[in-house]
């Protein structure tokens, strides 16, 4: 079997393992609406693909009306939802109004800023805005912004590893699916780091120059600590495509030329962070080592954010009690494999938190929101019963290493490293892009089956 279908396969082992995560959220709930839904969604993607493929739009018209309905979308939204900093986005919020003034005490002597640097990026990002447009309206504006860039270079990058067709309703559907509307008036990292990867994304397979995929990731990673799985993706994907040996030179090479630049921008911004005291230690350096994995593994929480393991960090003990803690939450191996499978259940299959830090208490007319919740699970099943179907169409015509199955890499690290560390729902966020990227061309491929298979037999008959 070549490596081709070896990946294939294993795309389509996720697609369907994920799957069936979803479904057995939603049967608990609404069994019969699930088939009716996902009927509907069907007939909707089909009339879908065929309007988007009028002749008469251009690539540049499409591109205008893409952007004119993702802009009235989010613009909608955040106008009409008065979502106000929570949680972690408030500290964000907070000490970028401070800094805006010029005090910069609520940075320099933050606990918060101390354990988590890698939040210093995004909060001095919210500090110049605000310095200019003192609103948090300005901020969420500026996320509207940062989206459309989202399903503008998502579109470009399909464009290159897919046919027009799938690239098309591929980004039709990222501007439409709620999770990419919902965040724009929450203030989270995710969104620009998920600009800065695709923007990666698309040089690496526009074949420009490697530095300047590293400069992104780099970038990405700056903002959201997630990038370098996306790195590591890449890494096996480029060592995948050898073809002769005399290759191997220049695939090292290669890597050599992002990981290099990735990793000097993190060393640039960390070395500003220290000149500064932005930061008291380098962004290299974990003052809570295994944190996320002693959160991730804590069997009373599901792997959820805990408290009581959150106010260890203070101690000076931390590092002895976090390890005694770990060692003993892996001994019992049955209650450890059940967590797991608790915590992909968790993690794969319940609903979007996205409303959660979106309506917040402020919000009027809470309840009118609720159908959301389940609309984004019904919508993510069917997106990834479009990516499985890919797959399971590339298992027998697979005849060369197709870029899209690059994003099976990043899926599974993210499958493997959520098992371990601390889980939440918004976590899937940047995952979100690559089950749009596969259901795109599944959704091609299914629509052309339907026609050559059904469809022309009948016209055959009736002429």
């Amino acid at each position: 079997m070549t490596k081709e279908k070896i990946l294939n396969f294993i795309g389509l082992f996720l697609m369907l393992f994920l799957m069936l995560k979803t479904f057995d959220y939603l049967k608990e709930n609404y069994f019969v609406f699930i088939f009716l839904y996902l009927a509907m969604s069907f007939v909707s993607v089909i009339f879908l693909y065929k309007l988007i493929n009028i002749k008469t739009i251009t690539s540049k018209a499409f591109i205008i009306l893409l952007l004119t309905l993702s802009l009235i979308i989010r613009y909608y939204w955040i106008t009409t939802t008065n979502t106000q900093p929570v949680s972690d986005f408030s500290v964000f919020y907070k000490t970028a109004i401070d800094i805006s003034k010029g005090n910069f005490n609520t940075i320099y002597n933050s606990t918060y800023y101390y354990y988590a640097t890698y939040n210093v990026s995004y909060t001095l990002v919210l500090s110049i805005i605000f310095y200019f447009f003192k609103s948090l309206f300005a901020l969420k504006v500026f996320n509207v912004i940062i989206s459309l860039g989202i399903v503008y270079f998502f579109y470009k990058t399909a464009l290159i590893i897919s046919s027009e067709k799938s690239a098309r309703i591929a980004s039709l559907l990222i501007a439409i699916y709620p999770p990419f509307i919902i965040y724009t008036s929450v203030l989270t990292n995710q969104t620009i780091s998920i600009l800065f990867l695709l923007i990666a994304l698309y040089k690496f397979f526009n074949k420009s120059s490697l530095l300047a995929v590293g400069l992104f990731l780099g970038l990405a990673q700056l903002m959201r600590p997630t990038a370098i799985i996306y790195l590591l993706g890449l890494i096996l994907y480029i060592i995948l495509n050898i073809r002769i040996k005399s290759n191997l030179k220049t695939t090292v090479f290669n890597i050599i030329k992002i990981t290099s630049v990735f990793y000097f921008v993190l060393f640039i911004f960390s070395s500003i962070y220290l000149l500064v005291n932005f930061s008291k230690h380098s962004l290299f350096y974990n003052p809570i080592p295994n944190y996320k994995i002693l959160v991730g593994l804590n069997h009373k929480t599901t792997g959820l954010y805990s408290k009581t393991d959150n106010s260890l960090i203070i101690k000076s003990t931390y590092k002895e009690e976090a390890n005694t803690l770990i060692k003993e939450r892996v001994k019992d191996k049955s209650k450890l494999f059940k967590l797991i499978k608790n915590k992909i259940n968790l993690f794969w299959g319940r609903e979007d938190r996205s409303l959660q830090w979106a309506l917040t208490k402020n919000v009027k007319n809470h309840e009118r929101y609720k159908f959301i919740y389940k609309h984004e699970r019904y919508f993510n099943m069917t997106i990834l019963i479009f990516g499985f179907l890919y797959f399971l169409f590339s298992v027998k015509n697979t005849t060369i290493l197709e870029e899209k199955t690059f994003f099976i890499f990043p899926l599974f690290g993210f499958l493997l490293i959520y098992m371990i560390i601390e889980i939440q729902t918004r976590y899937r966020y940047e995952i979100y892009p690559i089950f749009f990227f596969i259901a795109g061309s599944g959704i091609e491929k299914t629509v052309e089956i339907l026609k050559n298979k059904l469809f022309k037999p009948i016209v055959k008959k009736t002429n």
